[in-house]
């Protein structure tokens, strides 16, 4: 039987997302498919996965990344399912833990990636917020709701932003301390 479940995770928090799918697959649940929030999972309690998400490079539908997704094979990395360039991954947890991320370059790599996203969405922001500024001064209710809601989102965006590229600067000093 097949579960719909409902679950907001921004981009900077995959690691919370990872934890909350680890956890229900403790209880039970499969990841089947995931769309924005949703989250699709089937009901089977005999086996139990651990499940790591990446962002990729290309599409997931890309050359690149098909032989990247192939190449965890060999690890007993199954490939379940992906939204946009976000891709899960799971592998049995009797076959002990496994990391995607495991070098700092790869890290730097993937929220690099995640910046880019955060920046295209927070430039997307900024322009329906100044659209909708421009508007405001009918001092239409809803334009002003809006804007505010579109502020907020800015707010997050730029937090997002600021989050990712600390991670990036802690792990090239972690980088430099190796060396």
């Amino acid at each position: 039987m097949n579960v719909i479940k409902y679950n907001l995770f921004f981009n900077w928090n995959y690691e919370k997302e990872e934890q909350w799918l680890n956890e229900l697959s403790r209880q039970g649940l499969q990841l089947k498919s995931v769309a924005y929030v949703r989250y699709e999972f089937e009901e089977d309690d005999t086996k139990c996965y651990e499940y790591r998400l990446e962002h990729l490079d290309e599409a997931p539908s890309d050359i690149k990344s098909i032989n990247y997704i192939e190449s965890l094979k060999e690890s007993n990395i199954e490939y379940v399912c992906s939204f946009e360039q976000w891709v899960y991954f799971r592998r049995e947890t009797s076959l002990g833990s496994f990391e995607l991320l495991a070098d700092p370059d790869a890290k730097i790599g993937h929220y690099s990636r995640m910046i880019t996203l955060s920046g295209i969405v927070i430039f997307n922001i900024l322009v329906l917020l100044i659209n909708n500024l421009c508007v405001i001064f009918n001092f239409y209710i809803l334009n002003i709701v809006i804007s505010v809601l579109l502020a907020l989102l800015l707010i997050i965006g730029i937090f997002t932003t600021l989050k990712l590229y600390s991670r990036i600067i802690k792990l090239k000093k972690e980088k430099r301390i190796r060396k």
